[in-house]
């Protein structure tokens, strides 16, 4: 009899269930009998271990589980999760952040295990062969949402490299060059820019996903030791407090044919990410851990006799909060070619300076 994992997603999002149909779908489905998976599974269902999906809103779990069996699984990095929830209502907490959620008792430390296939309609699997004979061409997919520092930062860096690669490159997203389904902005591509939301050790997103499923040789800005996950010569790491010097590497690249060069590399990543990265594998590599640290493998008999495990309810100050950051959010949008205008100015000044310290 197989374990069953409930894997608990917050909100209903149903893009995990098209995960896991994707995966079935495209042959990349796990293959171990000794373990199945559902989603949000009911209340008076059976079920061996209980997997919550790191999510910033508030939300009830009910569940037979003794603790040992719950967890939570961090997917975002640390700034994005309440404060005051308390993770120590789970057994397990798994996350790559080490520093921040240090204080917890059992840690499983591990990157996040995300839902990136889903964006795919296309099996590229099976359809989609190597561009040996296209121009090489950069894509870029970014959105225009400015709300935050760091996002503007990006969007100040994308405009960049546009101003200095002109038509090598081409920049899609909300408020760019909009797309109906994500593989418009890779399937005729050699290269393309990736930029994670945050950099941290060992915390990489779809981002990086997207790129190596559909062949694409990244320029990365984002976790700090990808090449603990994937070759170090399936990627060429960006500094986007140093756009001048971004741009000359990225042309180094298209001079020297990185992409068909490096071709074998980039291809190893993807035989990894299908094999080691996919959201199936990832659950069923944490059930395996509790078992382990339980010597024992038994199933838990369902009993009516549920309990409670509150993730996190906000308080009247934290709903104040999340008020008063969405009107921040939304001013900051509505002045975001103002401050986009002297963010470039700012950064075009200080690129001038360098450049000409650099020639005296």
């Amino acid at each position: 009899m197989a374990f069953v994992i409930n894997f608990f997603v917050p909100q209903n999002d149903l893009s995990y269930q098209k995960e896991f149909d994707a995966l079935h779908n495209f042959g990349l489905a796990q293959n171990d009998p000794s373990f199945s998976i559902v989603v949000n599974a009911p209340l008076d269902s059976q079920y061996d271990f209980l997997i919550v999906y790191g999510h910033n809103d508030s939300f009830d779990i009910k569940t037979h589980l003794p603790k040992r069996r719950c967890v939570f699984m961090t997917t975002e990095p640390p700034n994005e999760y309440k404060k005051d929830a308390d993770y120590n209502q789970f057994g397990l907490l798994v996350t790559p952040f080490k520093d921040r959620y240090k204080k917890h008792p059992n840690i499983m430390f591990s990157h996040a295990y995300l839902n990136w296939l889903w964006y795919f309609e296309k099996d590229f699997v099976k359809e989609y062969a190597w561009f040996e004979n296209t121009p090489a061409r950069i894509s870029l997919v970014i959105s225009d949402e400015a709300a935050l520092n760091n996002q503007v930062k990006r969007i100040a860096f994308a405009y960049h490299l546009k101003k200095k690669l002109g038509s090598q490159i081409d920049i899609y997203g909300r408020g760019f060059r909009p797309i109906e389904q994500k593989q418009e902005a890779f399937e005729n591509y050699d290269y393309t820019v990736v930029m994670e939301n945050s950099v941290h050790s060992d915390h990489w997103t779809e981002k990086i996903a997207h790129a190596y499923y559909t062949k694409c040789f990244p320029f990365y800005v984002g976790c700090t030791n990808l090449e603990k996950y994937f070759p170090k010569e399936s990627f060429v790491t960006l500094d986007i407090n140093n756009p001048n010097e971004a741009v000359r590497i990225m042309r180094n690249a298209l001079d020297n044919n990185l992409h068909e060069k490096n071709k074998e590399y980039v291809l190893n990543a993807r035989e990894k990410l299908m094999k080691e990265y996919t959201l199936d594998k990832g659950l069923i590599k944490i059930a395996k851990y509790i078992l382990q640290q339980e010597k024992v493998s038994t199933h838990i008999a369902y009993t009516n006799e549920n309990k409670t495990i509150l993730y996190y309810r906000p308080s009247f100050f934290n709903i104040v909060v999340k008020l008063i950051w969405g009107v921040k959010s939304v001013i900051h949008a509505s002045f975001f070619k103002i401050r986009l205008r002297q963010l470039l100015k700012k950064e075009n000044s200080r690129i001038n300076a360098c450049s000409r310290q650099n020639s005296s």
